[in-house]
């Protein structure tokens, strides 16, 4: 007898959510969930990674102003790998997950046709209204592969942006301007130019790291296309590799990973001059 949760993932749309996580029964896996909101004050625990704490205590007021009988306690928030591993445990364990847990989207495949979550499908959460609102392959993403169970909602799409540090482009005579950022960007050819001029051997480098040239051409994108067929030479995938290697034999990349703390330091005092990433 597993306690049922469920899972927000990516889940900073808590205030739309909450509701669902104040059944605080041991239900066995597949069971509905209670239809009404419970009359008896509740407490539910959400469980996640930083920021999202943050996120969370700024909406938490007005969840409660529509559920005053609802507490919501933020539980342990902590790096997003070692949350990952400790409510893959509690999971396994039947207890001490969270009624409420973000989920990083990489991570769902392992849930979405196992037991133990609440099914959103199901009242009184009664997801599949919402469906409209979502876009399909999000939706998918969080549904079983028989397409009967939901165990989570798909916020973020992740539209990728540039961001470049401005004042180290105007120093090295690079555009400042939006507009013409991006044209003169917008090739290879004027990418590679710009990690040239930026470049300070062992001191600033234009990215983080010149696989990361290859790996945008697949940013929200399947490796695979609906055939299955793998598509990893597809158009313009060879033009980024033959220039992410141009960048790492001229060394004009940090060689670190964007989410390592190395990174992190970098584009903080601006060593590392630009960063795609979601908006």
């Amino acid at each position: 007898m597993k306690k049922k949760s469920f899972l927000l993932i990516l889940g900073l749309i808590a205030a739309a959510a909450l509701f669902a996580g104040g059944n605080k029964q041991t239900q066995p896996a597949g069971a509905s969930a209670q239809t009404t909101a419970p009359a008896q004050n509740e407490t539910i625990v959400i469980g996640g990674w930083p920021a999202g704490d943050t996120a969370f205590n700024a909406i938490i007021p007005m969840f409660n102003e529509q559920n005053p009988n609802i507490e919501v306690k933020i539980g342990n928030f902590m790096p997003s790998a070692d949350y990952h591993n400790e409510l893959q445990a509690s999971i396994a364990a039947g207890t001490g997950a969270p009624d409420v847990a973000m989920l990083e989207q990489v991570y769902v495949g392992m849930y979405k046709d196992a037991s133990g979550f609440e099914n959103l499908l199901n009242a009184p959460y009664n997801a599949g209204s919402m469906k409209k609102d979502f876009a399909d392959y999000k939706w998918d993403l969080a549904t079983s592969v028989d397409g009967k169970n939901l165990v989570g909602l798909v916020w973020d799409i992740g539209p990728a942006s540039l961001f470049y540090n401005s004042e180290v482009f105007a120093q090295v005579g690079l555009p400042t301007d939006p507009d013409a950022v991006y044209k003169y960007l917008s090739t290879w050819d004027g990418f590679l130019d710009a990690a040239k001029k930026v470049y300070i051997k062992d001191k600033r480098w234009l990215v983080c790291s010149a696989a990361d040239l290859y790996g945008w051409n697949f940013m929200n994108r399947d490796f695979y296309d609906q055939n299955l067929n793998l598509m990893l030479d597809k158009a313009g995938a060879v033009d980024a590799l033959n220039a992410a290697i141009t960048m790492r034999k001229n060394g004009w990349d940090a060689q670190v990973g964007l989410w390592d703390n190395e990174a992190y330091a970098g584009i903080g005092n601006g060593s590392i001059v630009t960063v795609v990433a979601g908006c």
